[in-house]
């Protein structure tokens, strides 16, 4: 499917009449399957939904070879399973080279001592070092969980009592303060289903926002039709559709018998202004020569002119006399 899609290939052909032969039997993921509050129907989607799927897969199967040790309980939250399958990691690899490090110990001692030493005490004294060893670190562990857990909590407590805030954080917080795994990992679920209803409720005004703008009686129709399920194959060619429109509108201007008649207009007229403000510019520039080439004393000869006809005024009265 994913390299139908990425040859060109659409979900559906004929307008939507036809199913193509890679389609048949994965019309689900258009269906059933979404990726950020949207349909798997692009490349880079797809491309998400299978590594999620192999992380899941490959998550499953680590959970079958630990089945028998009840390490992960009813959990459900993919992140709190990955976070289990670490913790097991972790315990794994200390136990491996604690191990390790008792054979080391044991040889050593074999090879320095010549005093024969029973098996079995040594195999009585090594099993209860290695239990005190790992109750050692399980209360280190215990401790360190504890810290990040109370710090979680005071976080949640801060946030859980602003005015915008997601109820759903008071119960988040007091499924942290019990430590009831259970809950948390249904309370997390609920909160990143609520995660993708406003990605899908913001992308959606967004959208619209654009279209309002650019194609209202498209979007006054989708919305008077929304239950109309055409709608979700006719959107698929949107693109398609829009490049039809643009060149229509491109052969309806070149047919416009009118249009011609128009341009030659507002050609003139952007000629006429182009030689107003030629003539402007060159009256300027001939005043500015002009004003560049004063000597001094027919400079000041000019300023004192100026100086005189301000005071004259409108020439009545006493300065009709000057």
């Amino acid at each position: 499917m994913l390299e139908h899609l990425r040859a060109g290939g659409k979900w559906k052909t004929l307008a939507g009449l036809r199913t193509p032969k890679p389609v048949r039997g994965r019309t689900y993921l258009l269906d059933e399957v979404a990726v950020d509050g949207s349909a798997a129907d692009e490349p880079h989607e797809l491309e998400t939904v299978i590594a999620a799927s192999g992380r899941l897969i490959a998550l499953c199967r680590f959970e079958q070879l630990w089945s028998g040790r009840d390490a992960f309980g009813e959990v459900s939250d993919p992140r709190m399973r990955i976070a289990s399958c670490r913790e097991l990691a972790k315990s794994l690899s200390a136990a491996l080279a604690f191990g390790q490090r008792e054979r080391d110990l044991r040889s050593s001692l074999e090879s320095l001592t010549s005093t024969v030493v029973s098996s079995d005490s040594l195999q009585s004294d090594s099993d209860g070092w290695q239990r005190l060893l790992m109750a050692a670190r399980l209360e280190q562990r215990r401790l360190a969980i504890t810290s990040k857990l109370d710090t979680f909590e005071r976080s949640l407590a801060s946030q859980a009592v602003l005015h915008d805030a997601n109820p759903i954080l008071q119960s988040i917080r007091s499924a942290v303060v019990e430590r009831n795994l259970t809950e948390y990992g249904h309370l997390m679920d609920r909160l990143a289903r609520y995660g993708r209803v406003r990605s899908t409720e913001t992308g959606r005004l967004r959208v619209r926002a654009v279209l309002s703008g650019c194609a209202p009686d498209l979007l006054t129709r989708v919305e008077a039709e929304l239950h109309d399920s055409g709608w979700r194959a006719r959107l698929l060619d949107l693109e398609a559709a829009w490049s039809w429109a643009v060149a229509d509108r491109w052969l309806e201007r070149r047919g416009d018998p009118q249009r011609a008649t128009r341009l030659e207009a507002k050609r003139r007229a952007a000629a006429k202004s182009v030689t107003q403000f030629t003539s402007e510019l060159a009256a300027e520039l001939a005043w500015k020569h002009f004003f560049e080439r004063l000597s001094p004393a027919e400079n000041n000869a000019l300023k004192s002119w100026r100086e005189a006809v301000r005071q004259m005024g409108k020439g009545t009265g006493r300065s009709a006399k000057m």
